[in-house]
C-alpha cells in the first residue's frame, strides 16, 4: 500500500572542476585512471515531509515538529572508487577519520542543526570515470567510524559490506511522544564520474555539487474514525498497536540481498484509544517506523500492520493472533514498482496515510481487504466491523 509517497533521490546538479594538489590513491588500490585529490563545495538540502490532515486530541496525537524532522545537525561524506575500495578522502585525518569527512552543524549540540547546510572545502577524488560518494546525516562521529569497519574487525569497508550496513532506530515507547524517534538518521548517494582538474592557487573555483538527502525513516498516519450512527456498547473498548515494526534501518534498502535480517521492536504497548474515537471525526496517530523489504513468503510474519481490538478483555489479556482487524501498512506489490520482485515494502522519507472507519454491525465485513479502497488523494480507507458473530 502505498499512500502520498515523496521519495528523494541523490541529485549531482553540477561540477566544476578543480584540484588542489596531485595525490596518488592508496597503494591497495589498484586502477588505470589518474585521480587526484579535489576540493568540492556541496550544497545539500532536504524536502520537509507533507503533513497530513486529521483531528489531534493530545501531544502523543501529534506529528514529530519541523524542528525535529528536518534539520541536518551532522554529516559525514565518505567515497569507494569503482572496484569498491574506500577511499583515503580527507588529507588531515589519521587512521580511519582519514576515511571520511565530518561536519557538526550543531555547535556541539548548542543549536538546532541547519536545514541546507553547505560543505566547504570537502576533498574527493576526482578523475575517476565510476565512483561512489554517500552522505549519512544526523550520526555521532563515533557511529560513523563504527560503520566504517567491517563487522568485528578494524579492517576498513568494502562497498559490498557498507550497502549492508544499518542504523538502529530508537523509537520513543513511553510518555507523550510514544511513537516518536530520539533521532532521524539522513542518506544520500552519487553514483558516477567525479572529473576535476586545474589548480586552485591559480584561482580555480572549487568543484560544486549538490545533493538531496533523504530520511531513513516513514511516516504513518492512521485516521479512524466511527461509522455514522455507530455507537459501541457499554464496557467495550479499542485497543491497537502495531506489530512487526523493524528496529534496524538498512542505509541502502533496494539492494538484492539473499538474507534480509529482521529485527522487531516493542515499538508501543497494546493501548487503549476509546476516548479518542468518539464519532465520525476522524482522530490520527502518527508513528515513524524503519522502511524494510518483506518477501511474500514472509508477509504473514514480517510485515508491519495495524491490529485493532474492540472487547472488554484488558489490555494484558489480548490475543495478537484474536486481534478483530489486521491490516498491512506497507506497498502492495501488485499495484506499485516493487524494489524488490515480489516485496513488500516500506519507502524510506515516505508517508503512507490510511482511513479506517468503525463499525459495529450484525453483518460481517471488511472492505477491501487487505488493500482498503484508494482514495483520489493516494490514502487507503478501510471499513471494519468490529462485532463478534
Amino acid at each position: 500500500m502505498k499512500s502520498r509517497i515523496y521519495i528523494l533521490t541523490l541529485c549531482l546538479l553540477a561540477i566544476i572542476p578543480a584540484c588542489t594538489q596531485q595525490e596518488k590513491l592508496p597503494a591497495d588500490v589498484i586502477s588505470d585512471e589518474t585521480p587526484v585529490l579535489s576540493d568540492f563545495t556541496i550544497r545539500t538540502s532536504l524536502s520537509a515531509m507533507q503533513v497530513g490532515g486529521g483531528k489531534s486530541s493530545s501531544r502523543s496525537l501529534e506529528p514529530m515538529g519541523p524542528e525535529e524532522e528536518n534539520p541536518v545537525k551532522s554529516l559525514a561524506v565518505i567515497q569507494f572508487d569503482s572496484e569498491g575500495n574506500l577511499l583515503r578522502i580527507n588529507r588531515n585525518g589519521s587512521g580511519i577519520s582519514s576515511y571520511y569527512h565530518f561536519r557538526d552543524f550543531t555547535d556541539g549540540g548548542e543549536l538546532p542543526g541547519e536545514l541546507s547546510p553547505t560543505l566547504t572545502d570537502i576533498s574527493l577524488f576526482s578523475g575517476l570515470s565510476q565512483t561512489r560518494v554517500c552522505f549519512i546525516g544526523n550520526m555521532e562521529e563515533e557511529e560513523v567510524e563504527e560503520c566504517l569497519y567491517r563487522d568485528g574487525t578494524t579492517t576498513p569497508v568494502g562497498w559490498t559490506d557498507f550497502q549492508n550496513k544499518t542504523v538502529t532506530v530508537n523509537y520513543i515507547t513511553s510518555g507523550d511522544n510514544v511513537g516518536h524517534v530520539e533521532r532521524i538518521y539522513l542518506f544520500g548517494y552519487h553514483e558516477g564520474a567525479l572529473s576535476g582538474s586545474g589548480n586552485l592557487d591559480d584561482g580555480t573555483t572549487a568543484g560544486q555539487m549538490s545533493v538531496i538527502l533523504s530520511r531513513l525513516i516513514a511516516r504513518l498516519e492512521i485516521s479512524i474514525n466511527l461509522a455514522e450512527d455507530v455507537t459501541l456498547p457499554a464496557g467495550y473498548n479499542i485497543y491497537f498497536r502495531l506489530q512487526n515494526v523493524e528496529e534496524e534501518a538498512y542505509l541502502f534498502l533496494d539492494v538484492d540481498r539473499t538474507n534480509y535480517v529482521h529485527r522487531h521492536s516493542e515499538l508501543m504497548p497494546t493501548t487503549n484509544r476509546t476516548d479518542y474515537i468518539t464519532g465520525t471525526d476522524f482522530s490520527t496517530f502518527y508513528f515513524y517506523v524503519a522502511p524494510h523489504l518483506v518477501m511474500s513468503d514472509e508477509v504473514e510474519t514480517e510485515a508491519t500492520r495495524l491490529l485493532i481490538w474492540c472487547t472488554t478483555d484488558d489490555a494484558a489479556n489480548l490475543d495478537e493472533e484474536q486481534a478483530d482487524a489486521k491490516i498491512l501498512l506497507c506497498n502492495d506489490p501488485l499495484k506499485e514498482t516493487p524494489t524488490a520482485a515480489g516485496a513488500y515494502w516500506l519507502n524510506r522519507n515516505s508517508i503512507y496515510h490510511v482511513n479506517i472507519t468503525l463499525t459495529y454491525e450484525d453483518q460481517s465485513r471488511q472492505t477491501g481487504a487487505p488493500w482498503g479502497v484508494k482514495q483520489a488523494d493516494g490514502s487507503y480507507h478501510y471499513t471494519v466491523n468490529m462485532k463478534k458473530n
